[in-house]
C-alpha cells in the first residue's frame, strides 16, 4: 500500500510538472518547429499520460477508500 501512495502521488505530481512545462513550451518560439517536424509525433502521447493517470485515481481510491469495492458498478453506469 506505501508503494501505492508513492507512485501515484509521484504520478500526479510530475504529471502536473509536465503540463506546465509543456504549456510553457507552446509558447516558446521553437515550439513551431518541433510541431512542424516529424518529432510534433511525441504530443500524442499526452493522452495516453492523461489517461494513465486515470487509472492511478481508479487505484488510489479502491486501495483507500473502504468498501468502494462493493459499490463500484454505480460508478460506471454505462
Amino acid at each position: 500500500m506505501a508503494g501505492i501512495a508513492v507512485f501515484g502521488f509521484l504520478n500526479i505530481k510530475l504529471l502536473i510538472w509536465n503540463l506546465g512545462r509543456f504549456s510553457a513550451f507552446r509558447a516558446a518560439a521553437s515550439y513551431s518547429d518541433f510541431a512542424a517536424s516529424n518529432a510534433g509525433s511525441q504530443v500524442l502521447a499526452l493522452p495516453l499520460a492523461l489517461a494513465m493517470t486515470v487509472n492511478v485515481g481508479f487505484l488510489l481510491g479502491l486501495t483507500f477508500v473502504p468498501g468502494l469495492w462493493s459499490i463500484v458498478e454505480y460508478l460506471f453506469p454505462a
